[in-house]
């Protein structure tokens, strides 16, 4: 990763203390008021998963948060080996700020970390960060699918039995573990009962013909209809 420019007099870049969550949700519910967080939610997202506390990293003008980068805590699976991992996430600037290069310096900061603990990272951009994370050193594995299907009342009901349960026990992590799939996010249960207990989301667990699997379905409509996500 290049060494950043360094910043303009007045701005300082460094690792957030857990003292500063007010302001940081302040800051995410400035630059996006669409989307609003609640504290709820900053919790879940940063604090609470099983993996650990996320790593939190600002751009300050004075004492005004300007910029944001997350690190997420998570366990990653790479075949048989579980690795220590931290997913790079909610990324922003404020509008008067950008063009300066300040994610630069917290894609620094938080890289150096990262190596110096042993973690790997992981990240899934949009549009508007994904030139960021190019410039910064991330290498591209490969495009991430997206399937859709039309549902009609004329589909044949599935073969498998799906039955809806209020949680997941113990076998759901297995049923991740003997999936053979290569690379992911390590679904132990208490991964699974974090994931999708998401503050303002509604979920469905189904395990598959008893113990043999699970899924889990989220539904939501807009003004394009209504829709079923396969989350897992």
């Amino acid at each position: 990763m290049s060494v950043p420019t360094p910043l303009a007099p007045g701005l300082t870049a460094t690792e957030a203390p857990p003292e500063d969550d007010d302001a940081i949700l302040a800051f995410i519910n400035r630059i996006q008021p669409h989307i609003p967080w609640t504290r709820e939610h900053f919790d879940w997202q940063y604090r609470r998963s099983p993996a650990g506390p996320a790593r939190l990293y600002v751009v300050r003008d004075g004492p005004r948060v300007v910029s944001f980068y997350a690190a997420v805590a998570q366990r990653l699976r790479h075949k048989d080996e579980v690795l220590t991992a931290r997913h790079v996430q909610d990324v922003m600037t404020a509008p008067d700020y950008r063009g300066r290069g300040l994610l630069h310096h917290l894609a620094h900061l938080c890289g150096e970390g990262m190596r110096r603990r042993g973690e790997s990272g992981y990240t899934f951009p949009n549009e508007s960060s994904e030139k960021s994370f190019r410039r910064t050193g991330w290498t591209e594995w490969g495009p991430v699918p997206l399937l859709t299907r039309e549902v009609t009342a004329a589909d044949a009901a599935p073969t498998p039995i799906l039955s809806l349960v209020p949680h997941f026990d113990s076998d759901a992590g297995a049923a991740w573990s003997e999936s053979g799939l290569a690379v992911g996010v390590h679904r132990e249960t208490d991964y699974l009962e974090w994931r999708y207990t998401k503050p303002g989301q509604r979920y469905e667990r189904y395990t598959v013909d008893g113990r043999a699997g699970y899924a889990v379905l989220k539904h939501y409509a807009n003004e394009k209809g209504r829709f079923t996500h396969v989350c897992d």
